[in-house]
């Protein structure tokens, strides 16, 4: 008969602290039993198992972090969770876009200023990809590409450039794309073919203060390769040149250096006296064995 009343209090939706002060004599599974079958006294709100305040463990969670019971809370899903480009079934995250989509819709953000006096100029065959100063530097445009569906802004940068050694000489190389292919290219030809002009047939790009690095319009110019070693040899760069031992070990100076032709190349005069005399001794030797040979036969 209790069990009924309590029922019938519990669709009436009489708080929990009521019906349980009608019972006071029931033991803890039996209370538990009630609390099973008492509905929420939230407003809308159809779960049962209510709390001793009259609210379902939702409602009282909310009171508990909030203060009110019935605060409404943001929705944790968009009302389309789907992402609104077409053949695209990812989930949405920020402006109806997918991660992937709404990483490639941002904004882009200005590329770095230019220095006082700078001025840029396309790069020969890549036009409205990259861009060349006279200061030498390499930058990429701003761009909108199609991609995956969307359209993409690609954000403008200045490139990174590298100056491996080779042949004793440091020129400066950046890595450009296009078509998804990758090309190495000087920086000093890049300058030189944008504000000079094409090369020339069989012309290389010389460096007039003999500095590889200074890749600045006024500093480079176009020449023959006889010239550009010129260049070297005046400015002390030429490889021979900068070589204080031969590859024996015998210092160059100015009694053990002998110049050869009219180029005048430096070669080591104590190597050349050593590789002289073991020329004599091999002939030496070979005219002991040929004349030994003709003794035998006679």
């Amino acid at each position: 008969m209790v069990i009924r009343v309590l029922e019938y209090e519990a669709r009436q939706k009489v708080p929990a602290r009521t019906v349980l002060a009608l019972t006071p004599s029931l033991d803890t599974p039996r209370r538990e039993a009630v609390m099973n079958h008492i509905q929420c006294s939230v407003a809308g709100c159809d779960r049962r198992g209510a709390s001793t305040h009259g609210w379902c463990d939702m409602h009282w969670k909310r009171w508990a972090r909030y203060g009110d019971p019935e605060k409404t809370l943001r929705p944790r899903h968009s009302p389309n969770p789907v992402c609104s480009v077409d053949s695209c079934n990812q989930k949405t995250l920020a402006k109806g876009l997918c991660s992937r989509h709404w990483q490639l819709s941002r904004k882009p953000t200005p590329v770095v200023e230019d220095l006082p006096g700078e001025k840029w100029k396309p790069v020969p065959g890549y036009e409205g990809l990259y861009e060349v100063s006279d200061l030498g530097r390499i930058r990429s445009e701003t761009r909108t590409v199609h991609r995956m569906g969307a359209d993409a802004t690609i954000r403008g940068r200045i490139l990174k450039t590298t100056a491996p050694m080779k042949d004793g000489v440091c020129y400066e190389r950046a890595h450009l794309y296009r078509n998804r292919k990758r090309t190495d290219r000087t920086v000093h030809s890049m300058v030189a073919e944008a504000f000079h002009g094409p090369r020339p047939a069989g012309m290389v790009v010389r460096h007039l203060d003999g500095n590889s690095l200074n890749n600045t319009p006024g500093n480079l110019q176009y020449g023959t390769q006889v010239e550009n070693m010129e260049d070297m040899r005046r400015h002390g760069n030429a490889i021979e040149q900068t070589k204080t031992h031969c590859v024996n070990g015998h210092e160059y100076t100015d009694e053990n250096t002998v110049f050869i032709g009219n180029k005048g190349t430096r070669r080591c005069g104590k190597c050349i006296r050593v590789q002289a005399s073991e020329r004599n001794e091999r002939a030496k030797a070979k005219r002991a064995a040929k004349r030994a040979a003709l003794r035998g036969e006679a």
